[in-house]
């Protein structure tokens, strides 16, 4: 099957934002550092992101129908992974069920508006959890490494604040989508900007920023 599609700019930041993903995702899980776990979890969480990517832009083309693995349950849980990993915490064998949810949507879910009402429910949760958890860890450690600390996990709130606002972006882009369809192109390219510079965003900081802890403090 050929697929043709016109160059415009929000194609244009797909491309960039697909390619970009892709590249910092395997720069990541193959660099080595002494917190190599943490970038294997973020160079995931950046091809999952890479995939959701991809579904968006196939589906801005006309006449074009793929089957696509659903991501946008996996790739939150990887940024739970990654921010769990740096901060060099327990990792229970429980925190694997939060895939699950992901695998049950790929295998049995074929209604999309249900599919889309849980993975805000579910992806909102886990987001806000990781804020409790970062908030917890932040007043355990207040007196340890202060300086690297606070700006690695200013960073890392920074990434799950994004992904908060970009959920209720969605929701409120199909609420008003309701009533006018036209608006979508508009929501649409701001996601897709937003999405293009948190991308390179996360590249720059996921390789300057120094890893906080070698080993648990507690």
């Amino acid at each position: 099957m050929q697929i043709t599609f016109e160059l415009s700019l929000p194609v244009l930041l797909d491309v960039l934002s697909l390619s970009t993903a892709l590249a910092l995702g395997l720069l990541f899980m193959t660099s080595k550092t002494n917190n190599r776990k943490a970038n294997v979890y973020l160079g995931l969480f950046l091809w999952s992101l890479a995939i959701e990517v991809y579904e968006t832009f196939v589906q801005s083309l006309e006449n074009i129908e793929l089957d696509i693995i659903q991501t946008s349950l996996f790739t939150i849980p990887f940024l739970f992974f990654y921010i769990n990993q740096t901060l060099n915490k327990s990792f229970p064998s429980k925190f694997l069920l939060l895939f699950i949810p992901g695998l049950l949507v790929n295998i049995f879910i074929t209604d999309i508006s249900f599919f889309k009402n849980f993975e805000y429910v579910y992806n909102i949760s886990i987001l806000l959890y990781i804020l409790k958890t970062l908030k917890k860890h932040q007043e355990k450690v207040n007196n340890f490494y202060s300086d690297i600390e606070n700006k690695t996990l200013s960073w890392i709130k920074t990434i799950v604040y994004l992904f908060l606002f970009f959920h209720l972006l969605w929701i409120v882009e199909d609420l008003v989508s309701l009533q006018n369809e036209e608006v979508i192109k508009y929501f649409a390219f701001v996601s897709n900007l937003l999405t293009f510079f948190m991308i390179y965003w996360i590249g720059y900081n996921g390789f300057s920023q120094p890893e906080i802890f070698m080993s648990p403090l507690f």
